[in-house]
């Protein structure tokens, strides 16, 4: 079962929960003397594929309303879980997580899901993936990749990280042309090894990482990699290191009252914060203030409003974190 950022226009219209079934469709489809239409026979590719070759269920994401659901939808979604017993569950980092804290918050007993949680689409911060695992009760496993090249890497049994698949690519995590020291935050570069008619060489996927300190304890000797979001919403501390959105997305959601948030870094214009509070507990301004102070290093204006829910980009993808200056996406 998957809960993508963006499903196709038959899941998101807003009288369907689920996919149409294949069958059903087709014969619509052919009685409406469409069925050869290409609109039509892409449909049919991806319904066959999701339901006939994998069994894969795909849930409608959460929409124009944001990632603010009311209750009821939110149980909509783990009973459609419970009824349809995957043995993995995809979904956007944030879904599992607005959908762990629904759990904890209302002190529902979570679906079983034997084979554990994969985020999709964007990087889980390491906040989210506790209370996500302490939530559901199962595992979250991390894996890798982009539309270009595929799955570039994948967590092992022992989940120490992320383990790049050496035999198809060269990973690489750079800043200022030279590598990284473990902990340090750089740029991924990636080389295909597979890619003939059109090779990737040191390719800038956008992503940033850091190589971990300690091998993991599977045995592999390469040391593993955690993926810490996008380069152009990264910002460069007082003391030169760089801050990466996911950093600074387990700052705030550690705040107290801190539902879920979206922050503008505007250089020396300040910050911007929208802040979502949790029920029944507004957000600690003088906490949220000297949290991102801290991590900056430097004092710094930060202008807060609470909001009611946080919308997501045109994509359907969340950006918490926006660097807004004329360096985004220059950095490293």
């Amino acid at each position: 079962m998957e809960i993508p950022p963006d499903v196709c226009r038959n899941v998101c219209g807003a009288a369907n929960t689920v996919d149409p079934n294949i069958f059903r469709y087709a014969l619509d489809s052919m009685l409406a003397r469409k069925l050869f239409d290409a609109d039509v026979v892409s449909d049919l590719r991806g319904l066959a594929e999701r339901q006939l070759l994998y069994r894969r269920l795909t849930l409608p994401s959460y929409g124009h309303e944001g990632a603010i659901q009311t209750p009821v939808v939110l149980n909509n979604y783990l009973q459609q879980i419970r009824e349809y017993r995957p043995f993995i569950v995809k979904a956007l980092p944030i879904y599992l997580y607005m959908l762990a804290l629904h759990i904890q918050e209302h002190g529902l007993q979570p679906p079983k899901i034997p084979g554990g949680l994969v985020p999709m689409g964007s990087s889980i911060t390491p906040h989210m993936k506790r209370v996500v695992e302490s939530a559901f009760q199962t595992p979250v496993h991390e894996d890798y990749g982009c539309a270009e090249l595929g799955a570039i890497g994948a967590e092992c049994g022992d989940r120490g990280g992320i383990h790049p698949f050496t035999g198809l690519f060269h990973v690489e995590v750079v800043r200022d042309g030279r590598p990284v020291q473990p902990g340090e935050v750089g740029q991924v570069l990636i080389t295909d090894f597979s890619s003939f008619a059109m090779p990737f060489i040191r390719y800038q996927i956008g992503d940033v990482a850091t190589v971990l300190k300690e091998r993991c304890s599977c045995g592999l000797e390469s040391l593993p990699l955690e993926i810490q979001g996008r380069r152009q919403d990264c910002i460069l501390a007082a003391d030169g290191s760089i801050v990466s959105s996911d950093k600074l997305v387990d700052v705030l959601l550690k705040c107290r009252g801190v539902r879920i948030f979206r922050l503008e870094f505007h250089g020396e214009a300040g910050i911007d914060l929208e802040i979502v509070p949790m029920p029944n507990c507004q957000p600690d301004r003088d906490q949220v203030e000297a949290e991102l102070i801290q991590v900056l290093g430097r004092p710094i204006r930060i202008s807060m409003r609470t909001v009611p829910t946080i919308l997501p980009e045109p994509g359907g993808k969340y950006r918490l974190v926006k660097n807004c200056t004329s360096t985004a996406g220059r950095l490293l």
